[in-house]
């Protein structure tokens, strides 16, 4: 019975370290592909809590939501990522909509608080500062 245990785990540690190793091959090839621009924060994914982000975007007057009665402002980034923002300081978002490209910089949190829930956004910045952008 013991034996068959460490034959079970022999195997789970196999196929782990398969995977971290596929993991890293996926990154190196994405990384070769994409030139010097590539950072680690240009793909949300890879977000951390607590993490200082820039997101290029442009305001929107409701985020998708979960429930269709629910209307959320919030941020689309470029890439088509939405995001909740906070402690932006502006009391009205809807004055940002439709005025161009901004550059949001903040904590990122993955954590959606309550008021958000109904939000299907990547996750929420803690802004730092608000930056109006020319282009794209």
């Amino acid at each position: 019975m013991e034996r068959s245990s460490l034959l079970i785990k022999r195997q789970l540690a196999l196929i782990g370290s398969i995977t971290a190793v596929a993991a890293v091959a996926l990154f190196m090839t994405i990384l070769s592909f994409s030139g010097d621009s590539f950072s680690l924060t240009d793909i949300p994914f890879f977000f951390l809590n607590g993490q200082e982000i820039t997101v290029k975007g442009m305001f929107v007057d409701c985020v998708p939501t979960k429930m269709l009665d629910v209307c959320i402002s919030g941020f689309r980034s470029n890439d088509g990522a939405y995001f909740v923002l906070t402690n932006h300081g502006i009391g009205d978002l809807s004055q940002l909509i439709n005025q161009g490209h901004f550059q949001v910089t903040g904590r990122f949190s993955a954590s959606i608080p309550e008021p958000y829930w109904a939000a299907d956004v990547a996750g929420v910045i803690a802004v730092n500062s608000i930056t109006p952008i020319d282009s794209v």
